[in-house]
């Protein structure tokens, strides 16, 4: 990768309009149309404070040095295959801005769906205890923590990298109703305590085989810990997640996950039983399976 910081950096002058022109230049290979352009002003914002509306009304506005330099490294780690939300480092996520990198997955509009799911049902419920398995960002916990204002959220997940990530954007978003713990939700010594009326998680779910239809740039850079399950035990999280209802679930408590859209059938069925009183599947706005409610 090039870098820039000796300004010798491939603009003819220090215009808002020539930025954009290089990255279109630049990146055309790898995006075109509205993603092209979507990440171009992206990095106009980010790295040059420029937005889409003030670069309208001013397409030649002045962008200093340093952020000339900041801006054509990131197009240099973009053509390397790097995501530009971690370039950039940050994302927009359900009313919150988040930190990503590549210890944490980079959170989906799925997911959004499902805390907008949430949300929209437990608008009018106080004082939820809240467990999410598999943080990551906290995307998932401080979203419910900032629209369920009186509810308390245990976050926990295995990367003590991905916490690190989560508590900082706490921080970032002045949120205090949410308690982070570091444990292998898997390994059956972990018995969390006290029951909850809510379980939520977007556990991994993709089996091994399905590898070859992933894209490379998600391959390549974000966390498999969060991806990937073994081919012979695909439902491994989801199996755990309805066991461990009988001890911290209470009574009319509700499980909401992500899953894969291909075990919708089979996924529900691990819900199906005496100790759920009923099971839904509900598709995504692509018309998927993308998510389980069970309820107790």
């Amino acid at each position: 990768m090039q870098n820039f910081k000796n300004g010798n950096v491939p603009v003819a002058d220090n215009k808002a309009s020539s930025l954009i022109k290089l990255a279109e230049k630049e990146l055309s290979s790898l995006y075109s149309g509205s993603e092209l352009e979507t990440i171009n002003f992206w990095l106009l914002e980010h790295f040059a404070g420029i937005d889409r509306s003030n670069f309208i009304k001013n397409f030649n506005a002045n962008v200093n040095q340093s952020s000339i330099i900041h801006f054509c490294n990131a197009i240099e780690k973009l053509k390397e295959g790097i995501p530009v939300q971690y370039v950039i480092g940050v994302v927009d996520f359900y009313d919150i801005k988040l930190n990503v990198n590549n210890s944490v997955l980079i959170p989906r509009p799925e997911t959004e769906e499902l805390v907008d799911l949430i949300v929209k049902e437990n608008k009018n419920n106080r004082g939820l205890r809240i467990l999410e398995i598999g943080t990551g960002s906290g995307c998932i916990a401080l979203s419910l923590a900032k629209h369920l204002e009186s509810s308390h959220i245990t976050a926990i997940d295995v990367s003590s990298s991905a916490l690190e990530t989560a508590k900082v954007n706490t921080v970032n978003n002045s949120l205090a109703n949410v308690e982070f713990l570091e444990m292998d939700f898997l390994k059956e010594k972990y018995i969390l305590e006290g029951e909850f009326d809510m379980i939520v998680s977007n556990p991994p779910y993709i089996a091994q085989s399905e590898r070859p239809n992933i894209s490379t740039n998600v391959l390549d850079f974000e966390p498999e810990l969060a991806l990937f399950v073994p081919d012979d035990n695909a439902l491994i999280f989801y199996e755990k997640i309805a066991s461990m209802a009988n001890k911290n679930l209470k009574r009319k408590g509700v499980i909401f996950v992500e899953i894969n859209e291909q075990l919708g059938i089979e996924t529900a069925a691990l819900f199906t039983s005496d100790m759920f009183t009923s099971v839904e599947v509900i598709k995504d706005m692509s018309g998927k399976d993308r998510f389980i409610k069970a309820v107790r």
